[in-house]
């Protein structure tokens, strides 16, 4: 059985999984929920090396995840306030100092999968970044990422999709496979160790099975270079 750390945080829940065995690599994860054991049990079974997680739940979606303010694209309840960067910093003053050491990984699904992207380009603190059916058709963010440098090109990077995302009357969403595919190809001319997968299904099927095949592929990625 896992050994679990759980803390309250500014109203934050945060779940820190220890490996069973020795590692030295750590996984982030924001997450609507702070159930991590089918992510767990996903990751074992495909075979992933050890690695703790620490998983941050009950944070502020669309306000925490977004990288700038905008507006209602999606739906009428959209709150895109652009706090990424504020949440970034609250994760490395106030949880990496609890969560073991070693390489970081960010990983993400949806908007956190947004804000997993996000990161290389505001701090150089990760190793790796994993994006599972991330919301990369937000505004203006393909543009960002071709137009600026990231502060530190991470060791390997993984990008998924599911295959029937695009297939949405809204102009954001019609675009999100495109996105993705584009995003791989700029990262890989840029010569990162980079993965695209796509998968079968919209964005609400296989979460956990998602992003352990994307944590999967990191950290295998991780120990392949020591």
């Amino acid at each position: 059985m896992q050994t679990t750390l759980q803390k309250i945080i500014d109203k934050r829940k945060v779940s820190i999984v220890y490996a069973e065995n020795d590692a030295d690599i750590v996984v982030y994860c924001n997450s609507v929920s702070d159930d991590w054991a089918e992510i767990i049990q996903c990751c074992e079974t495909l075979g992933c090396p050890p690695f703790h997680l620490v998983l941050i739940s009950d944070v502020d979606w669309d306000e925490d995840l977004s990288p700038w303010p905008a507006g209602k694209v999606i739906s009428s309840d959209d709150h895109f306030e652009g706090r990424a960067q504020e949440h970034l910093q609250w994760i490395l003053e106030k949880v990496v100092p609890i969560a073991p050491q070693g390489h970081r990984i960010m990983a993400g699904y949806s908007m956190a999968g947004l804000f997993a992207l996000y990161v290389p380009f505001i701090s150089d603190q990760f190793d790796a970044i994993a994006s599972a059916s991330g919301s990369v058709w937000y505004p203006q963010f393909y543009d960002y990422v071709v137009s600026h440098k990231p502060l530190m090109n991470p060791s390997a990077v993984y990008l998924s999709i599911g295959d029937r995302e695009s297939m949405s009357k809204n102009r954001y969403l019609q675009r999100t496979v495109e996105i993705t595919g584009q995003i791989y190809e700029h990262f890989k001319a840029l010569g990162m160790n980079t993965c695209f997968e796509l998968n079968q299904g919209n964005h609400f099927k296989d979460y956990e099975l998602r992003l352990a095949k994307a944590i999967t592929w990191l950290v295998k990625e991780r120990v392949k270079v020591g």
